[in-house]
């Protein structure tokens, strides 16, 4: 079995939220229908990041990281670095992995 961490990134506020699932279905794409306090006020979210682990300890590591004040600089860091996100936290429309 797979186990997923991932980053949905808040079209209404700029917010990033970080989550794990072993059924992406339920996982971020439940997010968007959900009611939960966490993230439904903060609708819509996109999936903008995906990391794929075959045990569970580890992806619940690497999202306990990711949701640290370090793991979140470096995943901010990241995510402009590709092109995901600008400096300021707004998401890049124009971004394009092609």
């Amino acid at each position: 079995m797979s186990h997923y961490i991932y980053v949905l990134y808040s079209l209404k506020n700029h917010a990033l939220f970080k989550g794990y699932t072993c059924d992406l279905g339920v996982g971020f794409l439940g997010k968007n229908t959900s009611k939960a306090l966490s993230s439904g006020i903060f609708k819509p979210l996109v999936l903008i990041y995906l990391e794929k682990f075959q045990q569970k300890k580890d992806a619940l590591a690497r999202q306990q990281f990711l949701q640290s004040f370090e793991g979140e600089l470096k995943l901010r860091n990241f995510l402009v670095r590709q092109g995901i996100i600008n400096p300021s936290g707004q998401l890049n429309l124009a971004f394009n992995r092609n």
